[in-house]
Protein backbone atom coordinates (compact mmCIF):
# COMPACT_ATOMS: atom_id res chain seq x y z
CA UNK A 1 0.00 0.00 0.00
CA UNK A 2 1.25 3.21 -0.62
CA UNK A 3 1.05 6.35 1.80
CA UNK A 4 -2.24 7.60 0.08
CA UNK A 5 -4.68 5.27 0.82
CA UNK A 6 -2.91 3.62 3.80
CA UNK A 7 -4.88 4.21 6.87
CA UNK A 8 -4.33 7.23 9.47
CA UNK A 9 -1.91 6.16 12.44
CA UNK A 10 -3.43 6.04 16.00
CA UNK A 11 -1.09 8.61 16.74
CA UNK A 12 -2.27 11.35 14.26
CA UNK A 13 -5.16 13.11 16.40
CA UNK A 14 -4.73 16.53 14.60
CA UNK A 15 -6.33 15.03 11.69
CA UNK A 16 -9.09 13.12 12.87
CA UNK A 17 -10.28 15.54 15.61
CA UNK A 18 -10.07 18.91 13.11
CA UNK A 19 -8.32 20.81 15.80
CA UNK A 20 -8.15 24.45 14.92
CA UNK A 21 -4.81 23.85 13.61
CA UNK A 22 -6.07 21.75 10.11
CA UNK A 23 -8.59 24.18 9.81
CA UNK A 24 -6.66 27.58 9.26
CA UNK A 25 -8.03 28.02 6.20
CA UNK A 26 -11.66 28.92 7.06
CA UNK A 27 -12.12 32.47 7.60
CA UNK A 28 -14.49 33.70 10.25
CA UNK A 29 -18.01 35.11 9.57
CA UNK A 30 -18.25 38.80 8.76
CA UNK A 31 -20.69 41.39 10.35
CA UNK A 32 -22.91 42.26 7.38
CA UNK A 33 -25.45 45.48 9.26
CA UNK A 34 -26.94 46.39 6.15
CA UNK A 35 -28.56 42.62 5.75
CA UNK A 36 -29.51 42.94 9.40
CA UNK A 37 -31.43 46.16 9.13
CA UNK A 38 -33.40 44.86 6.05
CA UNK A 39 -33.85 41.63 7.82
CA UNK A 40 -35.11 43.48 10.95
CA UNK A 41 -37.40 46.16 8.86
CA UNK A 42 -39.53 43.06 6.87
CA UNK A 43 -39.73 41.18 10.50
CA UNK A 44 -41.33 44.28 12.23
CA UNK A 45 -43.24 45.58 8.80
CA UNK A 46 -44.96 41.73 8.90
CA UNK A 47 -45.10 41.90 12.92
CA UNK A 48 -47.09 45.21 12.10
CA UNK A 49 -49.32 43.62 9.17
CA UNK A 50 -50.49 40.89 11.69
CA UNK A 51 -51.40 43.59 14.50
CA UNK A 52 -53.39 45.40 11.88
CA UNK A 53 -55.24 42.56 10.60
CA UNK A 54 -55.94 41.33 14.12
CA UNK A 55 -57.50 44.09 14.97
CA UNK A 56 -59.15 44.43 11.69
CA UNK A 57 -60.74 41.27 11.53
CA UNK A 58 -61.21 39.11 14.76
CA UNK A 59 -60.92 42.10 16.84
CA UNK A 60 -63.74 43.77 15.47
CA UNK A 61 -66.19 40.68 14.47
CA UNK A 62 -67.30 40.32 18.27
CA UNK A 63 -69.79 42.83 19.59
CA UNK A 64 -69.65 44.11 23.09
CA UNK A 65 -73.79 43.22 23.86
CA UNK A 66 -75.40 40.53 23.24
CA UNK A 67 -78.49 42.05 21.36
CA UNK A 68 -76.19 43.29 18.84
CA UNK A 69 -75.08 39.54 18.12
CA UNK A 70 -76.90 38.01 15.40
CA UNK A 71 -78.48 34.79 16.62
CA UNK A 72 -76.74 31.62 16.15
CA UNK A 73 -78.46 28.05 16.00
CA UNK A 74 -76.06 24.92 17.26
CA UNK A 75 -76.41 22.29 14.42
CA UNK A 76 -76.86 18.98 15.33
CA UNK A 77 -78.14 18.97 18.91
CA UNK A 78 -82.14 18.22 19.05
CA UNK A 79 -84.76 20.70 19.51
CA UNK A 80 -85.85 21.43 23.05
CA UNK A 81 -89.43 22.69 22.51
CA UNK A 82 -90.45 22.18 25.89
Amino acid sequence: MNESTSPPAATDTKVRTGSPETSSNVQPLKPHPVLFYALLTIYLLWMLALVVMYFTTVRNSHSSTPADRPATTQVGLPRQDG
